[in-house]
């Protein structure tokens, strides 16, 4: 596999070809909860991936920040996406095991929600992976997470 073919096994999506920044947007046949999101790109920046999502009004709490429950979902969704693009997801789709987020500052609507993904760890079917949320490099919330592999039947 390499950087211009990234494997999401069967996760039900692809990635079309990069944009002019370097991003590759994730397309899938099937109107799946991360339509929620919207346009949802992704791109390899050396040992890590960016996935990137455009925010609004809808994602917004009562007190005109970005909703919690959104940015953990959102979280969730960069625990696999990140190292699809990274090419460490080949054997096929994973499951959340854990997923733990730290909430550092309000997220801004309107201003495009990055999550910077990497992975630290490998131990046969886990995954080890953490990450930051940014907006204009300025980091909005930590995570981490363990995924498990799963063996196609």
């Amino acid at each position: 596999m390499t950087d211009a073919e990234p494997d999401l096994g069967r996760q039900e999506g692809r990635f079309d070809p990069p944009d002019a920044d370097g991003f590759r947007r994730l397309r899938s046949e099937h109107d799946r909860f991360h339509h929620v999101y919207g346009d949802v790109r992704v791109r390899r920046e050396g040992a890590r991936g960016r996935v990137r999502v455009a925010t609004g009004l809808h994602h917004s709490n009562p007190l005109d920040a970005l909703h919690g429950g959104f940015l953990m979902a959102f979280a969730d969704i960069a625990l696999f996406l990140g190292p699809a693009i990274l090419g460490r997801l080949r054997a096929g789709p994973a499951v959340t095991m854990h997923c733990a987020t730290t909430f550092i500052l309000p997220g801004r609507v309107g201003i495009d929600l990055d999550a910077l993904v990497e992975v630290t760890g490998e131990t046969g079917r886990t995954l080890f992976v953490r990450g930051l949320l940014e907006q204009e490099a300025q980091t909005i919330a930590s995570f981490e997470g363990t995924m498990r592999k799963i063996s196609p039947r």
